[in-house]
């Protein structure tokens, strides 16, 4: 999905097995939107800018936020063909964030890889504000853990009963795609 300077609202869908020579599942170009309950696993590229899950960059305008809350963000690979990683070249499996802001709650990140650096990578000046996620290998902010999510299966990746997302982000809500108010697991 690419958005370019626009105001999408992306929710409840399964983003599979895409490719892109950046932002292989979602793109939000110069765009401020928001981004709920979805499952988005499997894509790859970045060969050019990174971020084969989510790619964010540019602000719409100062005032506008970018919401990206209650997804499940899997299995995403963003890699370069030489090994020398230059820019966003290479990073952030599961998202890049640049030059815009971005909320990001809620969300399991996990089992995303990238020539360098994190899962999640972004520009220092516009860093993302993160709390109450599940991202492998840590993440700034406030209540985000570190710990295998348990998922039950690896389809629709809904959690197993002891998994640690289930009563996550103050006890309160299962964390990923079919937490919160809209989600649900996908019937197939």
């Amino acid at each position: 999905i690419r958005c370019g300077y626009s105001e999408p609202t992306i929710t409840n869908n399964v983003i599979r097995g895409n490719r892109g020579r950046y932002g292989g599942g979602i793109v939000l170009f110069y765009s401020a939107g928001i981004v709920k309950n979805n499952l988005i696993a499997e894509n790859s590229g970045g060969e050019d800018f990174g971020g084969a899950g989510l790619w964010i960059v540019g602000g719409l305008s100062h005032r506008l936020t970018t919401l990206v809350e209650h997804n499940t963000i899997v299995g995403n690979r963003s890699a370069t063909p030489d090994s020398a990683a230059r820019g966003m070249k290479g990073r952030g499996g599961a998202l890049i964030a640049a030059g815009t802001k971005v909320v990001f709650r809620n969300n399991i990140v996990w089992a995303n890889t990238q020539t360098i650096g994190n899962q999640v990578n972004f520009s220092p000046g516009t860093p993302p504000e993160m709390s109450n996620n599940l991202v492998q290998g840590g993440a700034p902010g406030t209540g985000n853990l570190d710990t295998d999510p348990k998922f039950a299966e690896t389809t629709r990746y809904t959690l197993a009963p002891d998994s640690p997302a289930k009563r996550a982000a103050g006890g309160r809500l299962e964390l990923g795609a079919y937490g919160g108010a809209g989600g649900a697991p996908i019937k197939r």
